[in-house]
């Protein structure tokens, strides 16, 4: 018997249809998920573009893939208030200029600036003075693309309002990044690049320097620079979603997708749980990725993301844990992770390796199934990644199949 075949509950995100994402198991007359988000939010869809999409609608997300994920994210706020009009921001320019509506964008639309260099010899940047939070973490990213040749991009501080200094050149031919930078492929030349720093000081600076190579002091020739859209800065310590701006901040909300009242489709003395996602940042706060639970976060059995990036798996049963397992740190990328759980014992596997089995598990009654979370309430610990699929079984898998189910 195939696997799927065993299952409950299954989500493929590609059986999204009129906006609900269902569970592919129609004969149990589960139908589909509830989904919410408050707000509008952005995705990347299957011609690989920038697009919104409405409140309460599941995001198919084509990120680096032909298939969708489920993309599930906390609530941020783009502080930034002129995100796509860069030179409406207040950016102060040395040695360079900011040309408006000059080359089509991710969005597939002509928005995009030019950050262009001017004919001196010297630097070519733009920069300005935040006021955020004194003490708090944030994520700055920026899309970019080479315009000239070797015209890179550096993201700096200055050594203004950061409690480290943060340098880190991104190279928009090769896709790499240095000093902790991130660089993510949005396709046609185009890359996300971010940094993550903490402020020391009420006011921190940002310096956005087009680079030949990754030299900041040049010979300009008056053309060159690199284009640039969707200018954003949130409270966090990974970039989420972009989020369009038009003059003042902006918020998303927190996206939440459960499925409720289910007794008969979890199993109540043993059943597996799978998942398989794309992990795209490893720190951040700590994130559910999988559970089922009474409706609270006291009686559940739950996977989780830690905040070093570390993975975790508990069962627990009003508050009280019979199983705690701390396990390896995880890697960005695709994750295959399944866990076991029956009279006295669970079991933990990732991409095909059974990670540890422990004797001394007493098994909650759970009625709730959660992506990305633990309870519906919470709009805080999301997963902030994209959901590949998610199973659910009755009956505890047994070794074999496990493996079988989490091999890459």
């Amino acid at each position: 018997m195939n696997l799927y075949d065993k299952s409950s509950l299954i989500l493929v995100p590609g059986a999204v249809k009129d906006g609900k994402v269902y569970s592919q198991r129609p004969e149990n007359g589960d139908g589909d998920f509830t989904f919410s988000r408050a707000s509008t939010a952005t995705r990347v869809n299957e011609n690989g573009l920038i697009e919104s999409v409405s409140s309460n609608t599941p995001r198919l997300d084509y990120t680096d893939s032909s298939c969708p994920s489920l993309l599930l994210e906390p609530q941020r706020t783009n502080l930034v208030t002129q995100s796509e009009y860069i030179n409406g921001g207040g950016l102060s320019k040395i040695g360079s200029s900011i040309d408006t509506n000059v080359s089509s964008s991710p969005e597939g639309l002509v928005n995009a600036s030019l950050l262009k260099e001017n004919s001196s010899s010297g630097s070519h940047f733009a920069y300005k003075d935040f006021n955020l939070t004194n003490g708090a973490t944030y994520t700055i990213s920026i899309f970019a693309k080479s315009n000239g040749e070797n015209r890179n991009i550096r993201l700096g501080d200055g050594g203004v309002g950061w409690s480290y200094d943060f340098d880190s050149d991104f190279d928009l031919t090769l896709g790499t990044s240095t000093n902790n930078g991130v660089i993510e492929d949005y396709g046609n030349g185009w890359y996300r690049c971010s940094v993550v720093g903490t402020t020391n000081a009420a006011s921190s600076r940002l310096i956005i320097y087009s680079t030949l190579n990754t030299a900041t002091n040049y010979q300009g020739d008056g053309v060159s620079g690199v284009y640039l859209y969707g200018f954003q800065i949130e409270q966090g310590s990974y970039a989420t979603s972009y989020i369009p701006t038009y003059g003042t901040s902006v918020t998303r909300g927190a996206d939440s997708a459960s499925k409720t009242g289910i007794s008969s489709l979890i199993g109540q003395t043993e059943g597996t749980l799978f998942v398989e996602l794309d992990i795209k940042n490893l720190t951040g706060e700590y994130r559910r990725i999988i559970a089922v639970s009474d409706g609270t976060s006291s009686t559940v059995i739950a996977l989780v993301l830690t905040s070093i990036g570390t993975l975790e798996a508990y069962i627990a049963i009003g508050g009280t844990y019979s199983l705690i397992y701390y396990g390896p740190t995880l890697s960005t990328g695709l994750q295959k992770l399944a866990m076991t759980y029956s009279a006295n014992e669970a079991r933990i596997y990732r991409n095909g390796t059974l990670l540890t089995t422990d004797t001394s598990v007493v098994v909650p009654a759970c009625s709730n199934l959660y992506l990305g979370k633990i309870e519906t309430a919470s709009t805080t610990g999301i997963i902030g990644n994209g959901i590949n699929q998610a199973l659910v079984f009755t009956t505890a898998l047994t070794d074999s199949e496990c493996i079988e189910l989490t091999t890459l």
